[in-house]
């Protein structure tokens, strides 16, 4: 309201109307007159404008002038107009004619908000937007301005806050943005904040105190994802959640990585399942178990932490065989992959490269298909490796596999640069093709690729 610029026009002479006039006679002083006139003047009509929104703002805003109701929130009071209220759903209803409400008659409203969620000038912001139709925001500030804007059901405000929200998404308050867009219900938001973790998580949980300060929820929603993306396999996910357990229950946070190893050694060796496992189910059950027992080392990680019971972990291998069996017999199971089913089962891979040419592999025993990826000059190939190059396993040499895949790339500022979305391929044994070309880059990316070559088991807690 009141954004209208009142406009003055200055008349000239040209304006009078002479049709009717009789003409006089020019004497000499007339003719003379005439001859000294200046000339007439062709500019444009001057317009005057007003300044009205900064003329409410300071009379009616910050000065109360002819204030019709007191609104008192946070330790302050602030003398205002109803007029401008009403422009929130709150204060609409609240104003009503039919409005039983005990402040109508007191010409007095009071606003409680949770404590510390608000402060004085994150309000004053709100309710001066009212009678200006423009707000500053900053980042600060904006936990404030959201709860304020909520209860005065502004949603324009809270559509701005929100577009501000999505523009400033960094590593050090993805966290506390996720937590508002929930609390206040910001779909945008959340669905950049989700975007930017899932490409993100590899990194930022290298971090403890980001472990330390993420929920149980986010955390379990980001281990279960699809889109997540790790480094190097589902190892990592198994100590992250180790070490947001230690961390939840009171651990110390360690910079050394050595004295943290122990002290989460130490801790996990001295509980149960009960108190490490069942209370935290929903984290546990995103991990891809199956993934886990494809080597001795992982192997025997899981049975020192005695995390999974013996029987989950006993029931996973012997459908992890079972599974091998199933696939060596009928090769053509690993064609016919969902959608669905990648997204559950994938192995979930990662490396950086820092520079080229780079050649890496993954360990663990995957059905004797040993994958290799190789990075030169922005392009990315896929190799069966059978018998040109040594593996630690045995490799698989029947004619040809099926080898579903997806690879996303990202920069060293955790922007992603490309994905493939999923692919299929079939490789002969020693087959290398090109699975990916990047026309700009710089270096270092790191490379995230899920695949499965065999049509995999159900997940251990389905």
């Amino acid at each position: 309201m009141g954004n209208n610029s009142a406009k003055y026009e200055t008349a000239t002479e040209d304006d009078e109307d002479t049709e009717d006039k009789p003409k006089r006679k020019k004497t000499r002083k007339g003719k003379r007159k005439a001859q000294n006139a200046e000339p007439e003047c062709s500019s444009p009509k001057k317009i005057a404008k007003l300044d009205t929104p900064k003329y409410v703002h300071e009379k009616l805003f910050l000065q109360g002038e002819g204030s019709d109701v007191a609104v008192l929130a946070v330790g302050h009071q602030w003398n205002l107009h109803k007029l401008y209220l009403k422009q929130c759903k709150y204060f609409e209803a609240l104003f009503r004619e039919k409005s039983d409400w005990k402040e109508r008659s007191e010409n007095v409203v009071k606003l409680e908000f949770p404590a510390g969620k608000v402060t004085v000038e994150a309000l004053h912001q709100v309710l001066g937007s009212l009678y200006s139709n423009e707000i500053t925001l900053e980042i600060g500030e904006i936990e404030g301005i959201l709860s304020a804007a909520s209860l005065l059901q502004l949603e324009s405000l809270l559509d701005r806050c929100a577009e501000m929200m999505c523009q400033d998404i960094g590593d050090d308050r993805v966290l506390k943005f996720l937590d508002l867009a929930i609390m206040y219900g910001l779909p945008t938001v959340i669905q950049k904040v989700t975007s930017f973790l899932t490409i993100n998580f590899w990194r930022l949980a290298k971090e403890k105190k980001f472990l330390a300060e993420i929920s149980l929820e986010a955390l379990a929603r980001l281990i279960s994802s699809p889109d997540t993306l790790v480094m190097e396999g589902e190892q990592d996910l198994y100590n992250i959640i180790k070490t947001w357990i230690y961390l939840n229950q009171g651990g110390q946070i360690l910079d050394d990585e050595t004295a943290h190893s122990e002290a989460l050694e130490e801790f996990f060796r001295r509980h149960d399942s009960s108190k490490t496992f069942e209370p935290y189910l929903a984290l546990w059950s995103g991990i891809r178990l199956h993934h886990l027992v494809t080597s001795t080392a992982s192997m025997k990680i899981l049975e020192l932490d005695r995390i999974y019971p013996k029987q989950i972990l006993k029931e996973t291998i012997v459908d992890t065989w079972k599974c091998m069996i199933r696939n060596e017999e009928d090769p053509k199971l690993g064609i016919s992959i969902t959608d669905d089913v990648f997204n559950l089962c994938a192995l979930r891979q990662g490396r950086v490269v820092d520079s080229e040419p780079k050649c890496w592999r993954w360990t663990g025993y995957n059905n004797g298909i040993d994958i290799l990826l190789n990075f030169s000059h922005g392009i990315l190939t896929m190799k069966r490796n059978c018998l040109t190059q040594s593996t630690p396993y045995s490799v698989n040499i029947s004619s040809e596999r099926s080898v579903h895949h997806r690879i996303v790339f990202t920069d060293a500022n955790g922007a992603q640069i490309f994905d493939t979305g999923r692919k299929l391929v079939n490789l002969s044994p020693d087959l290398s093709i090109t699975v990916a070309r990047l026309d700009k880059y710089k270096l270092p990316i790191s490379v995230h690729l899920f695949y499965l070559v065999q049509q995999p088991s159900q997940p251990a807690f389905l």
